[in-house]
């Protein structure tokens, strides 16, 4: 089976289970993301063209390297080109990696080619530094006024619970 024609295959499953719980098919969007660095990465005229069984370690690494220089493909009109972002690359890598597994679980593949990469080599996701308001500024924050008192109890229930913003808002 042709890399382009999986990729297609395994995206169309994704949205399908996406659309059946309900959801929005944000990871299928992704999918066209890896797509169009696949592309890239391996130049038009060879990516219509290469197999699964074609994916090596060689080709692992190399998309690897790749990612490291690749542009942010969303940023149209930009006099700078700008790279993606190390979370971005750690995500497509894993996403293929994905691509991969369910190859190998589908049979069209006897192996993953990525578990035989040197770990140190793998994209990784840069930890995130969060901050935390202290007792005295959730005080502070409690007695200041605002024009929206909903507002102001649901963002400090957040606070004192450790719910998401996004979570309580839905």
């Amino acid at each position: 089976m042709l890399l382009s024609d999986w990729v297609d295959t395994v995206r169309k499953g994704v949205e399908d289970r996406a659309r059946m719980k309900g959801r929005e098919p944000s990871t299928a969007l992704c999918y066209d993301s890896l797509k169009a660095h696949l592309r890239r990465f391996t130049s038009e005229s060879r990516y219509d063209k290469i197999c699964l069984k074609e994916i090596d370690l060689c080709f692992c690494e190399g998309f690897v390297l790749y990612l490291e220089q690749a542009p942010n493909l969303r940023i149209k009109n930009s006099e700078k080109e700008r790279k993606l972002a190390p979370g971005t690359r750690s995500k497509l890598f894993s996403m293929f990696e994905t691509l991969l597994n369910k190859a190998v679980r589908s049979g069209l593949l006897k192996e993953n080619p990525c578990y035989r990469m040197d770990p140190t080599l793998r994209p990784e996701r840069p930890a995130k530094e969060r901050a935390y308001l202290s007792k005295e500024e959730l005080r502070i924050l409690k007695e200041t006024a605002c024009k929206n008192d909903s507002v102001k109890k649901a963002f400090l229930f957040s606070c004192y619970c450790g719910l998401r913003w996004s979570d309580v808002v839905s």
